[in-house]
């Protein structure tokens, strides 16, 4: 999984890259490939603090009500750790009561998750909306330069004009030249 997720960073991320620095004339590029590092950086810190918050606290709320028969150590520390919980639930003292709070410690586990994974989702859904109410027009060439042969997307545009083509093109030139780069000559 990770080296399928690590893949598809790689080859997302220089063509967003790309398309944010062609944008840009040759004297600003430095600074919009440093600020685009550092929103996305920031942007990946920010995630995981929030996802990893709204996790934690559906985890907590959601087993609250099985530690309630525990010791108060034992309880906050069951509260605290989804693996302190699955330790504490194989504990031959439980008993009988061990398994059940093993299923408690997972569903709980579930109901974090699944919040984060909501709440990630609509901000997913907002971000998009946002690129594709905000995002310049993709015909933002300026008269007669189409007419006389502007440069391909490859090569980008540094005159300040957003691009013509779309980030999917440049996406799709950058898998095209990867594949052509992996596969032998004929």
């Amino acid at each position: 999984r990770r080296t399928s997720a690590r893949c598809l960073a790689a080859i997302t991320r220089t063509p967003s890259t790309n398309v944010v620095v062609a944008s840009l004339p040759p004297r600003e590029q430095g600074v919009a490939s440093a600020l685009n590092d550092v929103t996305r950086e920031f942007g990946a810190a920010l995630g995981i603090a929030l996802l990893g918050s709204l996790w934690g606290s559906g985890y907590t709320s959601a087993v609250s009500d099985a530690t309630t028969s525990l010791p108060a150590a034992t309880g906050a520390a069951v509260r605290d750790s989804a693996a302190i919980g699955l330790n504490v639930a194989q504990s031959p003292k439980l008993g009988s009561a061990g398994p059940a709070l093993e299923a408690q410690v997972k569903d709980a586990f579930m109901s974090g998750m699944h919040s984060a994974f909501v709440v990630g989702a609509i901000l997913l859904a907002v971000g998009i909306a946002y690129v594709l109410l905000r995002a310049p027009a993709r015909g933002d060439v300026p008269e007669g330069e189409a007419a006389a042969g502007a440069a391909p997307p490859s090569a980008g545009r540094r005159d300040g004009v957003v691009p013509a083509y779309s980030p999917f093109a440049v996406f799709r030139g950058q898998v095209v030249r990867m594949a052509s780069l992996a596969l032998p000559p004929k």
